[in-house]
C-alpha cells in the first residue's frame, strides 16, 4: 500500500506526486520518493486500471504513473483556449477525474480571476483510445473533482460537482 501526497506550486512544472509511504512509518517527514515531478498544479489523484492518474491542471492535461513500471503517460485533453473575447485567450484548467464505463470524464474550469467565472465543462473520453465523445457544460464556479452517483447520465445533467 502506497500513501500518496501531492506537492502543488503556483511555479511552472514544480509541483510533483510524492510516495510518503516511509515518511509517515519512520515518523521522518524527508524520507519521500518523488514518483512524479514537471508537474503544473496537479489535481485529483486517483487508482485506475493498475495506475495512478491525475489531472496536471495548468497543462491541460491527464498523466497516468504505473508504479511497477515507473513508466509516466501524458493525454492532453485541454483546448488551453476555449475561453475567448475581445481577441483575448483564457486557460482552461484540467480539474476533477472520473473513469466510469469505459468512459474518462475531465472537468475544467476557467480561472479565478477570468472574464468567465463560472464557465466550466466535462469532458468525456473513450477510455481506450482518447477520442472525444462529449462536452457537458456545468453551471459550477469551479470544479475540483468529479465523482459518480448512481446514474452518470442524470450526474451529468444536474452537475453535480
Amino acid at each position: 500500500v502506497h500513501r500518496l501526497s501531492v506537492e502543488e506550486d503556483k511555479q511552472a512544472n514544480t509541483g510533483r506526486l510524492l510516495n510518503i509511504t516511509q515518511c509517515i512509518e519512520n515518523n521522518n517527514y524527508t524520507d519521500y520518493e518523488i514518483l512524479l515531478d514537471k508537474l503544473w498544479q496537479p489535481h485529483d489523484v486517483t487508482y485506475h486500471d493498475g495506475k495512478i492518474w491525475l489531472t496536471d491542471s495548468v497543462n491541460s492535461s491527464i498523466v497516468s504513473f504505473d508504479l511497477s513500471t515507473g513508466q509516466r503517460n501524458t493525454i492532453t485533453v485541454g483546448e488551453h483556449s476555449r475561453f475567448e473575447t475581445d481577441g483575448s485567450i483564457e486557460k482552461e484548467y484540467a480539474r476533477g477525474l472520473l473513469f466510469y464505463d469505459g468512459m474518462t470524464y475531465c472537468g475544467f474550469s476557467c480561472g479565478r480571476h477570468s472574464k468567465f467565472p463560472g464557465n466550466c465543462f466535462i469532458r468525456e473520453f473513450d477510455s481506450k483510445t482518447n477520442l472525444l465523445a462529449s462536452i457537458t457544460d456545468s453551471p459550477a464556479a469551479e470544479i475540483y473533482a468529479i465523482r459518480p452517483a448512481e446514474n452518470i447520465a442524470s450526474f451529468l445533467k444536474r452537475s453535480v460537482l
